[in-house]
């Protein structure tokens, strides 16, 4: 009867959790453990303010059209991950230019991300976000054979970067938080990740048509 009814939604608070990101809120399932729409399926955090240039989304964008499970991840979990297809290393086939997606194993494509990283790069004002992006973008096509022009111009930018600064995974607190326009290289790196960006442009373009 109607005396019962509050003890079953008492019930139901207890299998539901909220999202601790108060951007999202979304309602949990006890079994998931984490929060599929706003956290990575690989390390099944969050950021508090995402910056989508820094996941990596399972989408049925071409070329792989198929379906998808919209599931995200972080970019640097997914270069870390063996299943991701782009490590050299992983048990999987290596993808080149493209990631299996962690969580259904659908393939997607790399490059939009790989792209967005060298946009960044080309217009920042920190030496620690261009190290981050032009790093970042040259792991993602690591030992790529299809994409060896674009990753050419990225070799050379990493190395006089390099030159100047040291690893770009290791640079000091002090050179990162510097401006690149103090950089003697700085100009030059920046002119390399335009160049890259336009190489794959015109690959593209050229492979559409």
């Amino acid at each position: 009867g109607p005396d019962s009814m509050p003890l079953k939604r008492k019930e139901e608070q207890v299998d539901t959790l909220i999202c601790q990101n108060l951007a999202c809120r979304a309602t949990l399932s006890l079994e998931d453990g984490y929060c599929k729409r706003c956290s990575c399926c690989i390390c099944h955090c969050y950021d508090e303010n995402k910056d989508p240039s820094l996941w990596l989304v399972c989408n049925s964008d071409p070329p792989y059209l198929s379906n998808s499970c919209g599931m995200s991840c972080h970019l640097k979990c997914a270069l870390k991950h063996e299943t991701a297809g782009i490590l050299k290393n992983g048990c999987y086939p290596k993808l080149d230019g493209s990631f299996y997606c962690v969580f259904c194993g659908k393939v997607n494509w790399l490059i939009g991300s790989w792209r967005k990283q060298l946009l960044i790069a080309k217009d920042a004002r920190r030496v620690d976000v261009l190290c981050d992006r032009l790093s970042l973008s040259h792991k993602m096509l690591k030992g790529t054979e299809h994409y060896k022009d674009m990753q050419n111009i990225v070799n050379t930018a990493v190395k006089k970067l390099k030159k100047e600064v040291g690893p770009l995974d290791k640079v000091s607190a002090v050179m990162a938080r510097g401006i690149v326009n103090r950089l003697n290289c700085g100009t030059e790196v920046q002119k390399l990740c335009v160049s890259a960006v336009e190489a794959a442009d015109s690959m593209l373009s050229s492979s559409t048509d």
